[in-house]
């Protein structure tokens, strides 16, 4: 219900209690106010009455503060503009001109979030405290960097963050630097995101449609960007008019719009910004199109239709599940008839103005046109005669178990800020994709069939602006491209007379001059902050668990609100796999729901898990415990509602224990798509970053080979690392035929293997369901053997310090070694000397050198690791790493206040939000390596009791640390050969060599 609004003479006020604004000229209104039930939240949308700028207030009492501002920031061309500034932004502004603002802010506050991000059509600033004061402070910054930014008045932020000419330290040669131009050098090492690039191009081809560009930036197009271009960005977008403000949690909402006044009654109320669409009609023509890719890399198929602006993305998204997301779904059976190469999928954008395409990978040329017609007929068959009710009430039932998660993100303040942004920028309805607002609109589609047909026919049918393009795999063009650059750069400087290149070389001194200046304190002192002494007593976050045996497996039930959702973690003891068999028992979890079981067939099994799962996922993990002892595990996590347990363990019996095995054709086109995964993957900086830290770390401890053979987890995302599994992916589909039968008894053989319930280890959640839980799962762990396991062990110490080449545009390099090893027990006093070293990296590698990153970091078995991401130098790495205990001398005479600041930057984990699936993971990790309260405790003190007078142990590790040279490199050839030239490598190997 709205609220009055009440004025009053007094001074200006707004009421945080009852959302009234009490003041003598109303400065906000209220235009709407509702209730948000799926995030136990009441909102309320506020206009600023001066600019129009929206302000949405989630108040659902949690105590992490959230605030999110967001700009609308059509691209406008291939610069990166927009991407450049929102890394410049948070580098200084007029209140705060302090040239490395963003890398002050976590000693100064306790964030449990800090970030921005750059999409298509905006760009975000969100970040989230459970501490009261650090909101204040950093919401005053955020606003401020917005409105104020440095950068306008000073290119060298510009040079930093964006792009600057350099000199190769090893040759001399001219190269282009900068953060942002490192960043998009890596992402476009990716071949999906060059191929993403190129179908934008094709699809979006009007000189300014909006799509057609590259919103983080296109590497070449980088160096045309100048300060000019972002100040006119800035006066254009950078208004509130053109913005959005998202706030949550447990506010005192009239300070926090008394601060947004602040800043907005600086400006008049301004245009919105207009995002430019495709307007032209597409010709209906076929594109043969290459993609740089890893040899081997499949063909890839896309036929696409492009919708209007403001087609609704709610029903568009619905018509593509209901079509072919299921296996029961019509277009996908008829994919699946014909017998058509390849994995197949109809997807779409979530755009303004969205496409509908289908994307066949492993597509055969020959087969594209006989696809294309059966699909077009088939649709049209659809249109009139509608879809099956089935398949609409589990495309229904798919999308509401999306909304009963809603409290399960772990990023609350990107998501949320990114989600309204979405809705608002685009309909004007910034509650569509946080409420049931969504779930209303596909309810009334789903009970309206001929709205289905129209919908059909208006989106795919009807719609005449269609496109195909036929991409193959090139391994020489991302070579080609390196090799272009080099010889644009290399006429650039000839043309240059010597007084141009005298110009150009002081530039580049001046440059690394400014980047290794000091901020002047008086400036450091004046960025808003938290002192020690501020902090008022936090809880450490602890989970309470119980845990019983019965019949030799071990039951721990932990006391989490789970939102009625059963989460279950099946931990079965892996530790007798041989590498062959952790292999199968990973093509297991891949190759477990292709087939028919003993109750179902594939298209039931399919559905069961659409049905009745929130998440069904396996996979092996292993933990390095000490440099002795390690866990490993084959983990089985699901998720799902208690009354649907009679169907989850009907389904769970069947496809772990009855499986078949018997859907060739579907068995074919999983291994396929995981060994292209695998190509893909070599490439991308996740797992080149995992790589070398692998390499350098079993250099160490031989069991860190074991990760070769598994899927890591970045981000929520599973990358496969390993190249074992690509040699056996290979032998396998050589002959697929003759290999079948073999793979069939391999994968019932390993069933056996896997499904030992010897040592299981079951975690759950639900709080008050314990029993019922149990009750359900006891009779499928009945059906399981109890046999005693012997210890298998191939793990292998790497003895050489490897550079490996990968088809990339820039790598990772590490260094490792651990503490206990070099003679030190782990302390609380180590995590400030993780924050000292990480600054010092962050400047080096980061600022100076112009990586995107570079972390170190001490892990549970108290390993302590060195490493930089999507980096260009190798060399000037490793030295950096070797300068570490140098660094930590200069810092002997640190001031207090700064060394204040590296240990409130440790206290962060005490400041935390956590949602109940992170809970879950934290109360294993203190399980598995038994850390207790005390423990905890202890960890706590000994970092609020670390002083200066740590700091020459801290020395004494990091020469020790320095002196055994444990590192290794993953990076592009070229780099490695003319960057690492002066550093030890004893080989240089492939990605397909790594063992």
């Amino acid at each position: 219900m709205k609220l009055i609004m009440i004025l009053m003479t007094l001074s200006f006020l707004i009421s945080c209690g009852k959302k009234e604004v009490e003041k003598e000229k109303e400065i906000f209104k209220i235009i709407e106010t509702r209730e948000i039930k799926n995030l136990g939240a009441t909102s309320y949308t506020y206009e600023h009455i001066k600019t129009g700028a929206h302000v949405i207030y989630l108040d659902d009492q949690s105590p992490e503060k959230v605030f999110g501002i967001a700009f609308k920031t059509p691209v406008v061309d291939d610069s990166g503009v927009n991407h450049v500034f929102e890394h410049a932004v948070l580098q200084g502004s007029k209140k705060y001109p302090d040239k490395n603002l963003f890398y002050e802010l976590d000693t100064k506050n306790i964030p449990s979030f800090l970030n921005a991000m750059t999409g298509q059509d905006y760009t975000v600033y969100p970040f989230s405290a459970v501490e009261p004061k650090s909101f204040d402070n950093l919401m005053d910054i955020y606003l401020d960097a917005v409105f104020n930014p440095l950068v306008l008045e000073d290119e060298n932020t510009l040079k930093r963050e964006g792009w600057r000419y350099d000199r190769n330290p090893n040759n001399g040669e001219l190269i282009i630097n900068g953060i942002v131009y490192n960043e998009m050098k890596g992402a476009f090492s990716n071949p999906y995101r060059n191929l993403s690039f190129r179908m934008n191009r094709l699809m979006y081809p009007d000189e300014m449609a909006n799509y057609r560009f590259s919103s983080g930036g296109l590497p070449n197009s980088i160096p045309n960007l100048d300060l000019d271009h972002l100040r006119k960005t800035h006066e254009k977008y950078y208004t509130p008019s053109n913005s959005v403000v998202v706030l949550a949690g447990k506010q005192d909402i009239k300070k926090t719009l008394a601060k947004l006044d602040e800043y907005y009654s600086q400006y008049d109320k301004t245009e919105v910004a207009e995002i430019e669409t495709q307007n032209t009609k597409l010709k209906d023509e076929f594109h043969n199109e290459s993609y740089p890719a890893p040899k081997g890399s499949p063909n890839i198929y896309i036929y696409g239709t492009l919708m209007k602006p403001k087609t609704s993305l709610p029903e568009l998204m619905f018509i593509t599940s209901l079509l072919a997301d299921y296996e029961i779904s019509p277009l996908k059976k008829l994919f699946v008839d014909e017998k058509f190469s390849g994995s197949f999928g109809l997807y779409n954008d979530n755009t303004i103005q969205p496409r509908g395409y289908y994307l066949i990978q492993g597509a055969k040329k020959e087969e594209v046109a006989k696809f294309r017609k059966l699909m077009d007929a088939k649709m049209k068959e659809i249109a009139k005669t509608g879809i099956d009710p089935e398949i609409v009430e589990l495309a229904l039932r798919d999308y509401k178990k999306q909304l009963a998660k809603s409290q399960y993100s772990k990023e609350r303040a990107s998501d949320l800020t990114t989600s309204i942004a979405t809705s608002y920028f685009y309909y004007d309805k910034p509650y569509l994709f946080i409420s049931d607002d969504k779930i209303k609109i596909l309810e009334d589609l789903a009970n309206n069939p001929e709205k289905i047909k129209q919908l059909i026919g208006e989106y795919f049918i009807n719609n005449t602006n269609k496109l195909e393009i036929f991409f193959t795999p090139n391994e020489d063009l991302l070579a080609e491209n390196e090799t272009i650059e080099k010889e644009k750069l290399s006429e650039f400087e000839k043309s240059l007379n010597n007084k141009e290149l005298e110009d150009l070389n002081s530039e580049i001194k001046k440059f690394n001059a400014w980047s290794k200046e000091p901020v002047d304190k008086k400036i450091i002192d004046s960025i808003p902050s938290v002192k020690l002494n501020d902090l008022s007593d936090s809880e450490i976050p602890t989970v309470k668990r119980s845990e019983e045996s019965v019949d030799g497996v071990t039951f721990v039930d932990n006391d989490i609100n789970t939102y009625d959702i059963n989460l279950v973690s099946l931990k079965f003891d892996a530790s007798g796999l041989d590498q062959s068999e952790k292999l199968d028992s990973e093509l297991f979890s891949y190759l477990m729901t292709t087939s028919s079981t003993k109750d179902f067939s594939f298209e039931e099994i399919s559905n069961n898990l659409t049905k009745y799962f929130f998440k069904l996922g396996l996979n092996n993990r292993t933990s390095l415990l000490d440099n002795d002892n390690i866990s490993r595990r084959f983990v089985i996590n699901f998720e799902y509602l208690q009354d649907d347990n009679t169907e989850v363990y009907n389904t769970l019996e069947n496809i772990f224990l009855e499986g078949n095995f018997d859907n060739k054709l579907e068995i074919k086109k999983r291994l396929e798509g995981l060994r292209d995964s695998i190509l893909t993957s070599s490439s991308d900086a996740n797992v080149i970053n995992r790589m070398s830290v692998i390499k350098a770390m079993s250099m160490i401890n031989p069991n860190y080979n074991y990760y070769l053979d598994e899927e890591v987890n970045f981000g929520g995302r599973g990358y496969y690392v390993y190249p074992p599994m690509l040699t056996k992916l290979n032998k396998i589909l050589e002959n697929y035929d003759e290999n079948f039968l073999q793979l069939q008894k391999d994968m019932k053989n390993i069933r056996e293997k896997i499904f030992n319930k010897h040592n299981l280890l079951i975690f759950y959640a639900n709080r008050g369901n314990y029993q019922n839980f149990k009750k359900d799962i006891t009779p499928l762990l009945s059906k399981m053997k109890d046999i005693p396991i012997e210890k298998e062990s191939y793990g292998k110490l790497e003895n050489s310090n490897l550079a490996i080449t990968v088809p990339a545009q820039n790598g990772s390099t590490s260094w490792g070694n651990n503490l206990v090893d070099m003679g030190y027990e782990y302390n609380g006093k180590y995590k400030i000397m993780s924050n000292m070293i990480n600054e010092y990296l962050n400047n080096k590698i980061r600022v100076q050198n112009g990586a995107y990153g570079a972390w170190f970091y001490i892990t549970l078995n108290r390993d302590i690791v060195a490493s930089s991401y999507r980096d260009g130098e190798v060399d000037k790495t490793i030295d950096t790493y070797k300068e570490i205990p140098n660094y930590l001398k200069g810092e002997l005479n640190i001031k207090q206040e700064k060394f204040d600041g590296f240990i409130l930057k440790s206290m962060a984990k005490y400041y935390q939000a956590y949602t109940p699936d992170t809970l879950m993971n934290l109360s294993y990790t203190h399980y598995l390596y038994d850390i207790s309260l005390e423990d905890m405790e202890r960890e706590k003190a000994e970092v609020l009791s670390t002083s200066k007078k740590d700091i020459p142990e801290f020395i004494e590790i990091m020469t020790k640390f320095s002196e055994q040279k444990h590192y290794s490199t993953v990076n592009n050839e070229n780099i490695i050969k003319e960057k690492g030239s002066n550093s030890h490598f004893d080989k240089i190997i492939e990605f397909e060599e790594i063992k």
